[in-house]
């Protein structure tokens, strides 16, 4: 027979139970860790550039002869031309995994505002035309379209936030310049940029033989 005594200790471990559930439920949540800072936006931020370095030539674009016998003028040659533009965009790498391409419009926009920027920045285009090709033989002349380019090292910093750096590759602008290739006469790295125009040769003419008479 259970005594006055033994179910007050019951009702004591109850009570206890109880309070240790009621003391997990209400006690204050850990605290949550601070969020990382967000990398600085080049837009709201401050944008520092170095002076402006020579960078590779890119093309623009080639303009393709196709020269076959006939003409009725005194050359006698027929000519069917083909001109194909190379789309160009600066273009901006970014060092600490950044996405530099995110910013490219905002990044230009302040490499602008430098005085360092040439015309001609975000779009050169080919001036096709301007080279005329005198042929002495049939086959495929290519004249290729080229645009000289530098580079700008830059570092985004702003309060509160994480300074990132990187570099901006844009086109020279005013700074472009042509070659003229025969296919399968001209030899590859006959000028700095022969070789890349003679990429466009038909592939029955891709073979070289020589210089171009």
């Amino acid at each position: 027979m259970r005594t006055a005594d033994g179910r007050r200790g019951v009702i004591a471990a109850a009570a206890l139970a109880a309070l240790a559930l009621t003391s997990g439920c209400t006690g204050a949540p850990p605290p949550r860790p601070a969020p990382s800072p967000t990398a600085c936006e080049p837009a709201d931020s401050r944008v520092t550039w170095e002076p402006k370095q020579e960078a590779e030539d890119a093309p623009i674009g080639y303009e393709v002869h196709t020269v076959a016998e006939g003409g009725a003028d005194a050359t006698g040659f027929l000519e069917d031309v083909e001109q194909r533009v190379v789309p160009y965009e600066p273009t901006v790498s970014a060092d600490d995994g950044e996405n530099g391409g995110d910013h490219l419009g905002a990044l230009v926009d302040s490499f602008e505002r430098t005085g360092q920027a040439p015309d001609g920045l975000r779009a050169p285009r080919p001036d096709f035309g301007n080279v005329e090709i005198e042929p002495d033989r049939v086959g495929t002349y290519i004249v290729g379209y080229w645009t000289a380019q530098v580079r700008a090292p830059f570092t985004v910093d702003c309060d509160g936030g994480t300074p990132w750096s990187g570099e901006l590759l844009a086109s020279e602008g005013s700074e472009n310049g042509t070659v003229v290739v025969q296919c399968g006469y001209t030899a590859p790295e006959a000028s700095g940029f022969s070789d890349e125009t003679l990429a466009q040769c038909p592939d029955t003419e891709d073979d070289t033989a020589g210089g171009a008479g």
